[in-house]
């Protein structure tokens, strides 16, 4: 099982909880061939006994198998929707096939001790082919392209999910040239992540940010593994520099120095913003001429992620405030505070966050409590939608903002927060 390899800072407490809160998108990865599955093969039952996971206790045996068969289709969708080159939707984007390939190694159907699919060494291999030369996995065409931290994050989340030490040079390069692109400065984005380095502006948001904290951290743990030997000694990411960022991105008085922060009221404190001046959820202006930033739900659920990257303890008064504001918040009927906008996102942070804090069931702010996985999973299924002609399935949004209007995209969210909901799966730590 992958280990993460923890931080030494004797000012950054430790919870047992979170510090083996890698997110639960590891598969098992060995050697035999498996050939891609058909459309006719992607609605059968897995034919072995012995899977890659088994799914929780708490959740229906009834709706377990139901979010077997929906994952399983859900990849058969995908095997149909890749490119001869190896991508998904946009080639210019590689993130997104590697947010793919991400659903392919975190399958529970597929069998223990088998290779990954053909489709998924395939894109493996696109993404391999995106690599620039100073390691980071972009493109850069007069056709599109960019998002250097966006398309290097999630690719190099890609290859560390595969476990297979044959993707070690690329790891260690791609995880290199993000460490070295972290902005830091004097100005309120210090210790945080944009789309792009060399913008020519000073900018990071949460959203970048916690994808690129989710890499690194995936990388240190994957180049810590017996039988992986780096080629160079790791460079380091300022994460000091990286929570007070987080801190700057919370509704927090006590903690965040923003004038924006001190005005927060019950409903949004704990929560968390877009970036440390504009929140994509709006702002409230106040009769003293000042501003109120609102908080939302799969910004909040990726703060309380980025802090736990970051090794700050469970109990320390800022992820307990972000807890706090989802158990007054929580719903998988919207991402809260968005509406429909960002939904599939909203239910991949949900779950990689609710899944860290290891709280099943959980507590809401009135005392009631909530079997999250069993609601996820029942929510995500009946969202899928499914093809007549094939039996295959997909999940779109209607409410087409931040691309999920692309299928493919919607898709392979839906997988990630089905996969983690019905796992349970995290890596042990060494402490």
């Amino acid at each position: 099982m992958l280990k993460l390899r923890m931080r030494h800072n004797s000012m950054r407490p430790r919870h047992p909880v979170a510090i083996c809160a890698l997110i639960a998108l590891i598969a098992i990865v060995s050697r035999p061939d498996s050939l891609r599955a058909s459309e006719a093969d992607a609605t059968a039952e897995p034919q072995s006994e012995t899977l890659a996971w088994s799914n929780v206790d708490g959740i229906d045996p009834s709706l377990a198998k139901d979010a077997r068969r929906s994952i399983r289709i859900a990849l058969g969708w995908l095997d149909t929707k890749q490119s001869e080159e190896g991508h998904w939707s946009v080639a210019e984007h590689p993130a997104i096939t590697a947010l793919v390939v991400c659903g392919y190694c975190g399958d529970p159907n597929r069998a223990a001790e088998t290779k990954l699919p053909e489709a998924a060494l395939t894109g493996l291999a696109f993404i391999q082919r995106c690599a620039q030369p100073d390691g980071s996995i972009w493109v850069n065409s007069e056709h599109g392209g960019g998002l250097r931290h966006y398309n290097t994050s999630l690719c190099l989340t890609a290859l560390c999910a595969t476990m297979d030490p044959a993707y070690t040079t690329a790891v260690e390069r791609a995880r290199s040239a993000l460490v070295s692109d972290q902005h830091i400065g004097s100005d309120v984005y210090s210790g945080g992540y944009g789309y792009d380095a060399g913008s020519g502006r000073e900018y990071a948001d949460l959203s970048n940010t916690v994808i690129a904290l989710e890499a690194i951290h995936m990388a240190e743990s994957y180049l810590s593994m017996p039988d992986v030997t780096p080629a160079t000694p790791a460079a380091t990411l300022d994460w000091d520099a990286a929570i007070r960022f987080l801190e700057r991105v919370q509704n927090r008085p006590e903690s965040n120095d923003q004038t924006w922060a001190q005005n927060a009221d019950a409903d949004d404190e704990g929560g968390f913003v877009y970036h440390p001046e504009a929140s994509k959820a709006g702002e409230t202006s106040l009769p003293d001429g000042g501003r109120q930033l609102r908080s939302y739900g799969s910004m909040t659920y990726a703060g309380l992620l980025s802090f736990i990257y970051a090794e700050v303890d469970l109990d320390d008064p800022r992820l307990v405030a972000a807890v706090d504001w989802i158990r007054s918040h929580y719903t998988v009927e919207e991402n809260p505070g968005m509406g429909k906008q960002g939904l599939y996102y909203n239910y991949c942070t949900m779950a990689k966050a609710l899944n860290a804090i290891d709280e099943n069931p959980f507590r809401l702010a009135d005392g009631r409590t909530v079997n999250w996985r069993q609601e996820l999973i029942e929510k995500l299924i009946s969202l899928q939608r499914i093809e007549p002609e094939t039996g295959l399935g997909y999940w779109i949004n209607d409410e087409g903002r931040w691309w999920e209007a692309d299928p493919v995209l919607a898709t392979a969210y839906a997988l990630f927060a089905l996969e983690i909901a019905m796992t349970g799966h995290v890596s042990t730590a060494e402490m």
